[in-house]
């Protein structure tokens, strides 16, 4: 199965969020993970905006972006 990751449901991958469940789910069935080139850029911004928010302490954003970085390396990256 091939599954496509738009930003909001990548984010879904690194943080609970409603539908997350589902998400993994579908992500531990793929045989491929595509998503877009801006979207590292997008979901690095939408964790900053949790950690400004308050929503992630500071020792989670930074595991989040790692966990991101080493994820996003296998992902099939679509223009």
């Amino acid at each position: 199965m091939i599954v496509y990751l738009d930003t909001s449901a990548l984010v879904k991958l690194f943080v609970q969020e409603l539908h997350s469940d589902t998400v993994i789910r579908l992500c531990e069935d793929a045989d491929i993970i595509g998503t877009s080139v801006v979207a590292f850029a997008e979901c690095a911004a939408a964790f900053r905006r949790k950690f400004r928010e308050k929503h992630l302490s500071s020792r989670e954003f930074d595991k989040i972006i790692n966990k991101l970085t080493k994820e996003y390396s296998r992902f099939i990256k679509v223009s």
